[in-house]
């Protein structure tokens, strides 16, 4: 089960980042976050994930999935998501749903291995999705993170032949006055991140997730390949992106939660 969530973190986050942004260059970081958030907004989109994960002492793991997103013409839901396993043979079938509502809430469902049940996985909170690997959400940036996280542009680095800027965003400090960082590179023209290294309340290196090559697609930049890092286990994940499509999705049952 906590493999499982651990690769639905994973795709999250590249859900949210596929996309491109704006024409203009800017230098105030609000301005380019907020660019990164709303680079994609009210676009459907879908594609295949291939992803192989390696880590020490362990087998090489291939999975596939199929990933759709949608924006529904409805009042309390912002966007909706669905991921299904294409591979190994042993998850083919499963799927997770997951709506992002007007009010900042989440709800989340998945079908199980095997019985092909439904659960309503809404209880479970992104810090601890997050404390099971990385997702892909991590890579979004959030209305109260531009609200309630301090951000400071530290420097400007060549990433992919591309300029750009790089951004510490640090979170509020918790009850026991510990507060994480990550540091973003931006491409500030096509609002897209490039590359994220996530720190401990030390300053301790915990992992990275960087683009290593993007595609260009009817004048939309998206990612093609993705690496992750994760230092203290010692994982790597290598993701390429292909099929990809913003057509508007026609079939909306696909973002239905339902089980056998």
């Amino acid at each position: 089960m906590i493999k499982q969530n651990f690769i639905i973190n994973i795709l999250l986050i590249l859900i949210i980042s596929l996309g491109h942004g704006f024409a203009e260059e800017k230098d105030d970081p609000i301005e380019i976050l907020t660019g990164v958030m709303i680079r994609m907004k009210g676009i459907d989109q879908s594609y295949k994930i291939d992803m192989t994960q390696e880590q020490k002492g362990k087998p090489v793991v291939h999975r596939e999935f199929k990933s759709f997103i949608h924006w529904p013409e409805v009042e309390d839901i912002q966007k909706e998501i669905r991921m299904e396993y294409l591979a190994p043979k042993e998850m083919v079938g499963v799927i997770y749903w997951e709506y992002r509502m007007t009010d900042l809430t989440t709800k989340r469902w998945r079908t199980m291995p095997i019985t092909g049940k439904l659960k309503d996985i809404s209880d479970i909170s992104d810090n601890s999705m997050k404390g099971r690997g990385f997702q892909y959400s991590d890579l979004e940036i959030t209305q109260e993170m531009i609200q309630t996280h301090t951000h400071e542009i530290i420097g400007q680095e060549k990433l992919l032949d591309t300029d750009v800027v790089v951004i510490d965003l640090t979170e509020p400090e918790n009850a026991s006055g510990r507060s994480a960082r990550k540091r973003l590179w931006i491409d500030p023209v096509n609002s897209i991140i490039l590359k994220v290294i996530f720190f401990n309340h030390r300053g301790r290196e915990l992992s990275a997730i960087e683009c290593t090559q993007l595609e260009n697609y009817k004048g939309l930049l998206i990612y093609k390949n993705i690496a992750v890092e994760d230092k203290k286990k010692k994982l790597q994940i290598n993701i390429t992106i292909s099929d990809y499509s913003n057509e508007p999705i026609k079939d909306l049952d696909l973002f239905i939660p339902k089980g056998k």
